[in-house]
């Protein structure tokens, strides 16, 4: 019998193996069916099951748990930057600020704070402001230091920045300009530029420049208006509506939401410490005019006795004049509200008082008279919110105890330390390192304003370590009474 060499049965066996694996493998194809319709997604909050029932605004037992860290700590050198409104509606505000400024310095000077002072406005259109340092007090610099003979004094005469400046005001815009070139140096800059300028040439030849780079950044806006920093061009005004909305920003026409705003003073500092406050209307209260200046026109009208004419027409006369001067008075008190004449067959005998705003109205405690008034300004609270600063009224019958909690946290001594996520009610708790027995409380909304701060009677200790703990509400702090 004859052999076949191994080598030809394996080579055979070896064909037959790859013929059959060479055979086609046929799939089931997967059944498609095609639905109407258009796609959607849901945009309400996650669901959890419950048992125990109750339409509260919260998971209950289900919702995640937080914990904040906060170190208290405390600045050694701090540049402030005062963003004062110098509209025409501004002199009353800025008479309050300027008389009650050294409760502002008290915390500085008691810390001894290496601090500067500057003063921008919330004009953006005149050359001569825009951003700029202004500095009425004539320094060698155009800002106030520490070491100044009377930093206090120095500080009112810059801030007496008066109110013939625009009526679009534009508060953080303005304060961007002052904080970035080619007013100030490039962020971090090892070499001042001697042309900006914010910054000064000292006697011995070199450049010293407002914001420090070791320093910490305090940014303070005082307005009776909403901001309207959306573009520089951008030209709003009372008449067409301040301030951006999302699709403004959406559709080109330029930055300003209020979490562009909050990004850029939280990093104005290249990872130092920079925070915004703000003195301004925190009050969406509706307010008609005729109600608040019900009698504002009293005297005026009465150079109507006997000489009354039709102030609709060019005619002039006492009557005219005292009627139309009564309304730019208004317009000083409220720029909203307007004084028409009531003529009575072709004759001016009274006047009427039109126009609403939304905002604030401080009453004067001697007659019930209006001080003055303002816009709210939900732009410049939630930046201020958002950078952990304060946001206090300009309409509190007295807000000038918010300055000396503006120099507290300025200094870098906070009482307030606001929370990551809003809490579910009793369950914030509060532990101290080292240990302390200092009061506290939760501020869940402060001045009609979304606050979500822990709040010390008195501020922790230098060194100390904030630990808040509690319980999520995922539906977040809701609206404010």
């Amino acid at each position: 019998m004859t052999r076949r060499p191994l080598t030809l049965v394996l080579g055979l066996g070896l064909g037959i193996a790859l013929a059959c694996g060479s055979d086609h493998v046929r799939r089931a194809a997967e059944e498609v069916q095609v639905v109407g319709g258009t796609p959607t997604v849901g945009t309400g909050l996650p669901d959890v099951g419950r048992g125990d029932g109750g339409p509260d605004a919260s998971f209950g037992p289900s919702a995640p748990f937080q914990v904040d860290l906060f170190d208290q700590k405390q600045v050694q050198q701090v540049d402030i930057l005062w963003v004062v409104d110098n509209s025409p509606s501004m002199k009353a505000k800025q008479d309050q600020l300027k008389a009650n400024f050294q409760s502002f310095m008290q915390y500085l000077t008691a810390q001894s704070i290496d601090y500067r002072l500057g003063v921008v406005t919330t004009d953006t259109y005149a050359p001569a402001q825009s951003g700029r340092l202004q500095n009425l007090a004539a320094q060698p610099q155009p800002w106030i230091n520490a070491d100044a003979g009377t930093p206090g004094a120095l500080f009112v005469q810059n801030a007496s920045v008066g109110e013939l400046g625009s009526g679009d005001e534009k508060g953080l815009l303005g304060a961007m300009y002052a904080l970035t070139p080619p007013l100030a140096p490039p962020l971090g800059s090892a070499n001042p530029d001697a042309g900006a300028l914010n910054c000064a040439r000292l006697a011995n030849g070199s450049v010293d420049c407002f914001i420090r780079p070791n320093a910490a950044l305090y940014t303070i806006i005082i307005s009776d208006e909403e901001d309207s920093s959306c573009s520089p061009v951008q030209s709003s005004g009372i008449n067409v509506g301040e301030g951006c909305t999302d699709a403004d920003i959406r559709a080109g026409n330029g930055y300003g939401t209020t979490d562009y705003w909050s990004r850029f003073f939280m990093g104005a500092k290249d990872g130092g410490v920079s925070r915004l406050a703000t003195i301004v209307t925190t009050d969406s209260t509706t307010r008609n005019c005729v109600d608040e200046f019900a009698n504002f026109c009293d005297q005026a009208i009465s150079a109507c006795s006997g000489n009354a004419t039709d102030c609709h027409s060019s005619a002039t006369g006492p009557c005219c004049s005292a009627i139309y001067q009564c309304d730019r008075d208004l317009f000083y008190k409220e720029q909203r509200c307007h004084v028409q004449p009531t003529p009575a067959t072709g004759k001016t005998t009274g006047y009427q008082i039109t126009g609403q705003w939304n905002g604030c109205v401080q009453k004067n405690t001697a007659d019930g008279g209006v001080n003055f008034t303002g816009i709210y300004a939900p732009r410049y609270a939630a930046v201020a919110q958002a950078t952990g600063g304060i946001a206090t009224s300009i309409c509190d019958q007295d807000y000038t105890p918010a300055l000396p909690k503006l120099g507290l946290q300025a200094s870098g001594l906070r009482s307030d330390f606001p929370l990551s996520r809003a809490p579910l009610p009793g369950s914030v708790t509060v532990l101290l390192t080292p240990a302390s027995g200092l009061a506290w409380s939760y501020l869940g909304c402060e001045n009609h304003a979304p606050a979500n701060v822990i709040r010390f009677a008195s501020p922790p200790p230098a060194g100390t370590r904030i630990a808040v703990s509690y319980d999520v509400n995922v539906r977040g702090l809701g609206a404010c009474p």
